[in-house]
């Protein structure tokens, strides 16, 4: 298509959407007021830390990393269930979690939104599977 019009379009330079520009904006202010990188990652990290370990107690169920993660992602595989069915189980309980495909697994994500008692939850609905 040509790069000059014959309407107002050839005036127009960019469009900036001020509806995202200001959701970025609380975004970051709420980032900001949840404490520092360094203490962020801390929550991020102890969240995921509580998961691993919690995951390390149900039969059937192998992390992939042997020690916590570094940051808010934990892979694990189950046994006697697909990924695909897991996930989708755990979907109609309004519990969100992804499949990979290489390597086949299930992973788990943690931020500073995530509360003990969602990660707690994550692993009771967990151990029903198993």
């Amino acid at each position: 298509g040509s790069y000059w019009h014959s309407d107002a379009r050839r005036f127009e330079v960019a469009t900036s959407c001020v509806p995202l520009c200001s959701g970025l904006s609380a975004s970051l202010e709420l980032l900001a007021s949840a404490g520092s990188d360094a203490d962020r990652l801390t929550q991020i990290q102890a969240c995921s830390k509580q998961l691993w370990q919690g995951l390390q107690a149900i039969a059937g169920v192998e992390t992939l990393l042997p020690e916590p993660p570094p940051a808010g992602l934990v892979s694990f595989t189950l046994e006697g269930i697909s990924t695909q069915d897991a996930v989708q189980a755990l979907g109609e309980q309004q519990i969100w979690i992804r499949r990979l495909d290489d390597p086949d697994c299930l992973r788990a994500c943690t931020h500073i939104t995530t509360s003990a008692s969602e990660v707690e939850r994550l692993l009771e609905a967990i151990t029903k599977l198993t």
